[in-house]
Order: structure tokens, then sequence, then C-alpha cells
């Protein structure tokens, strides 16, 4: 996915049909424009069925294997996931009767997978992580489903793509929060939430507050470069 930084226009947008504030860009709430049409904001998991080979999963605790021994080093321990999967964060005007048919229907492989529809702000454990991209970065795959639900007569939504891991119980949240983001996030980009994942994720975000940090790489020895990486 493209990790490139967004910086569009008002009239870019306005262009497009993409919804517009004039405060602070684009909205991720569509009720702040519609105040008598509120807008209901739908968590789609795409869950691995039987018929699955699991292939994405072994991917990552394979990855989470190689990675043991630096977490262990922080941590005192190891980390395992015991379960694992992407999905989308939706908004939309349609109620959850007429939103389920079209989100089984656009976001799922029917034969690996099934979409399991939420009502976002669900509670989750403090050792579920959820990664999704900082607002402003680029996320192609939410934009293209924006635009299939319009095709399909949903109309204006906004989405926004996850990926989420679950650790297994007792496991510290920093330490789950490290390991997600040695292994499915890039932090210059992506947001790592651990637990439940609530609206004011969602929004446009805040300023940064960037200063120099001087690292002295030359005095290092090997543990400390490898704590540093």
């Amino acid at each position: 996915p493209c990790s490139t930084l967004s910086t569009p226009t008002k009239n870019n947008l306005r262009a497009s049909g993409t919804l517009w504030n004039e405060k602070i860009g684009r909205n991720w709430r569509l009720s702040s424009t519609m105040p008598n049409a509120p807008a209901n904001l739908w968590e789609v998991e795409l869950v691995s069925t039987s018929h699955s080979d699991g292939g994405e999963h072994r991917r990552l605790v394979a990855e989470m294997e190689q990675l043991s021994p630096l977490v262990t080093s922080r941590f005192s321990r190891s980390v395992l996931p015991v379960r694992s999967c992407r999905g989308f964060f939706v908004e939309t005007f349609l109620p959850r009767e007429k939103f389920e048919p079209l989100a089984r229907s656009l976001f799922a492989d029917p034969i690996v997978e099934q979409a399991v529809v939420h009502a976002q702000g669900r509670s989750l454990p403090s050792t579920t992580i959820t990664v999704l991209r900082k607002p402003g970065v680029m996320d192609p795959a939410s934009r293209s489903a924006e635009q299939a639900l319009s095709m399909l007569g949903a109309g204006e939504t906004m989405v926004r793509t996850f990926h989420r891991v679950e650790f297994e119980e007792g496991t510290p949240t920093e330490a789950a929060r490290f390991a997600a983001s040695k292994a499915i996030a890039n932090e210059a980009v992506d947001q790592i939430i651990a637990g439940t994942v609530h609206e004011e994720h969602l929004t446009k975000g805040k300023g940064y507050a960037f200063r120099r940090v001087d690292v002295p790489i030359r005095e290092m020895d090997d543990p400390a470069l490898e704590r540093l990486s």
C-alpha cells in the first residue's frame, strides 16, 4: 500500500464528491454535515473460514517467532498471536440490515473468509491490537471501497482499513504494542491502538511537534544497536 502523505485541496475534494469540513478538512463524521440524518459507524472484520489455509496468520506467527529474542530482552517474555484478521471501519447512512449484505458481497471472498459486522466501539481487551493508517496518509484500498459502495447504492460513505492481532491472555499491553509495531505496522504512517477503538481514533488527528535527537551510534555496542533497530 502507498504511504505517501496526501495533501488534497478543498476544491479537488468537492469536485470528487468527497465531504469537506471548512475547519478540519476531510471529516470522518458524515453526520456532522447532515445532522438530520445521523450516520452509522460499522466495523467489518474479515474472518477466515474452515476452507482457508490460514497462510496469512501463519506468516504472522513466523514473524513473531523471529522477533521473540528482541521482545524477550525487553519484556522478559515472548508474545504469541492467537488470532489475526483485517477489516474495514465504514461510516454510512445505511442501517445494519441494508449494510450487512453489501459488506458480505463486497469485502469478503466467500470461499476463504466471511465478513462479520459489529457496531464500532465494542469493548476489546488490551491484548487486542488494531493497526490503521494515520489521518492524512493515503489508503488506496479505503478509497476503492468507498467508490464500490457508492456504485452499489450505499450513497456517501467513509472507509478506513485496519489490521488486527489478538495476543494470548495475560500479554502485557506494551509488549503486544511493541510486537505489533515490528511485525505489522510502520509507526511513521500507522496508528497502533490497544484495546477498544474509539471514535476519536478515527478523526483527523493532531499536529506534530518535531525535535532533534542525537544518537551516538559509534559508541553503541551490539545489544544497544539491536535495541535501537
